[in-house]
């Protein structure tokens, strides 16, 4: 199959221009301007042209909770928004603390093949922020790429310092859900700097990777960017409503 796409306004992470794109078996094999190839043409004016998206952070709700997603429909949402992999939380019914459950969910991710689907182990069994003796179980051959307890953070200090030296041990990126559950019900903000903090100093202490899910204070932000600027290994997601709904007035709405 050889397809060439004209006149696209082509996007990455360093360029933007107008050009065209050759694809060959599948392949692109030339981008630039005035290409010319004797073959299926698509007129690319008034469109758009990027790489395909990776979501860090989904919920396909699969399984037990599948009468609000699944890996089927998730899948086709995510394909249809330009989304070729997605990585799933572990807060499923049952818990996917384990590989047996990752198994199942990796096998029925196969039969659907319509993306690539990278699911997550949770850091503690079944989330409860206490044990982590399924982590310590993973060997390389299970190529876990990231561990998250979504929907709670890990409580206990001991608890997660434990489980960042195994994630460090194995090469695995920490994914925290940084919220003091005892400081929730306090003030939300306070509880999720706390444990963002905290999660940063266990983190540098020692030395895995951190990625903080759906970030949403300016002072999280603040620990973030000042862990970066020493060299940690720690990055960040925000989610689109933290972004753009905010407490400013404008006119007689609030945004």
């Amino acid at each position: 199959m050889r397809l060439l796409i004209k006149n696209v306004n082509i996007i990455d992470y360093k360029d933007n221009f107008f050009g065209d794109v050759y694809i060959e078996e599948g392949k692109i094999t030339s981008i630039g301007k005035n290409i010319d190839k004797e073959c299926e043409i698509i007129d690319g004016k008034g469109y758009k042209l990027l790489p395909a998206f990776v979501d860090l952070h989904s919920h396909f709700r699969d399984p037990g909770y599948t009468y609000k997603e699944d890996l089927y429909t998730g899948s086709k949402a995510a394909a249809k928004g330009g989304y070729t992999v997605v990585n799933l939380m572990a807060n499923t019914n049952p818990v996917c603390s384990n590989t047996k459950v990752l198994s199942s969910i990796r096998n029925k991710a196969k039969e659907i093949n319509i993306i690539d689907i990278n699911q997550c182990m949770a850091i503690t069994e079944d989330i409860k922020g206490e044990n982590i003796d399924s982590l310590k179980e993973i060997t390389r051959y299970d190529e876990i790429k990231f561990v998250s307890d979504d929907g709670k953070g890990v409580s206990d200090s001991k608890v997660m310092i434990e489980a960042m030296w195994v994630c460090k041990d194995k090469d695995i990126t920490m994914i925290s859900h940084a919220e003091s559950q005892e400081l929730s019900d306090i003030d939300m903000r306070l509880a999720e700097n706390t444990m963002t903090w905290r999660d940063i100093v266990l983190a540098k202490f020692t030395g895995v990777k951190l990625h903080l899910a759906h970030v949403s204070t300016k002072e999280s932000m603040k620990y973030i960017i000042e862990a970066k600027e020493e060299g940690s290994k720690v990055t960040c997601e925000v989610t689109p409503h933290h972004i753009a709904l905010t407490s400013k007035k404008i006119g007689r709405a609030h945004v």
